[in-house]
């Protein structure tokens, strides 16, 4: 879990920070999810490798299956996801913002737009998160002995 909060905030925090830099609107956030994701798959195959499954060893197959796995991840999944639901469905995030903004938090940092794209990029990792660590468990850093872990 600890993993999962830390690539998670990184994507988070560099998504946000290039939509911000580059001025993205909400129908090219697809852009800043490519580098996010991108940046994090690095850090999570590190982590996952050495700390979560504990692996040892020649990296190279595990190497290949993680980028598989994480790249369809990222790129089929989450970013497609976190681009329909910035762009074709932000009703999501419009709610958000609409409680926020009733509970007085809205303002110049906490935008309509902030909302939408946290809300998207949400529910693209949450899918994503989901299909990683299965795969990550059950074929990426599998146990090459017979005995269970």
């Amino acid at each position: 879990m600890a993993v999962g909060v830390v690539n998670t905030t990184v994507d988070y925090v560099l998504f946000v920070g290039l939509t911000k830099v580059l001025r993205l609107p909400l129908d090219w956030v697809w852009v800043a999810k490519l580098i996010s994701g991108t940046v994090a798959i690095s850090i999570s195959f590190y982590l996952n490798r050495r700390w979560v499954f504990r692996v040892t060893g020649a990296p190279m197959g595990q190497a290949a299956r993680f980028v598989a796995t994480t790249v369809l991840a990222v790129y089929a999944i989450q970013t497609p996801l976190t681009q329909l639901f910035a762009n074709s469905y932000p009703g999501l995030g419009k709610a958000l913002y609409d409680v926020l903004k009733d509970a007085g938090l809205s303002g110049s940092v906490v935008t309509q737009a902030l909302a939408i794209k946290t809300v998207a990029f949400a529910l693209g990792t949450c899918v994503s998160m989901t299909f990683n660590f299965l795969l990550y468990r059950f074929w990426v850093f599998r146990s090459s002995s017979s005995e269970p872990r």
